[in-house]
């Protein structure tokens, strides 16, 4: 075999780190990508992060037609 490229390199070590943070954010039923927002998000910005709660447990009524 051809030796490996830093490309190449890179790019099996990144999806080793996705697939290990995905399988951690399954624990909490979200995804990498979800989690990684909510670390991003200034911690002083309590406000938003109690609008993201009340959105991601908002569960709309059914719509019934007549």
């Amino acid at each position: 075999m051809k030796d490996k490229t830093i490309d190449y390199l890179l790019r099996t070590t990144w999806l080793a780190v996705n697939k290990m943070y995905n399988e951690e954010a399954a624990k909490f039923d979200t995804t990498m990508a979800t989690g990684f927002t909510l670390l991003s998000i200034d911690p002083s910005m309590v406000r938003l992060q109690r609008l993201w709660v009340l959105l991601w447990e908002w569960k709309p009524q059914a719509c019934h037609e007549y």
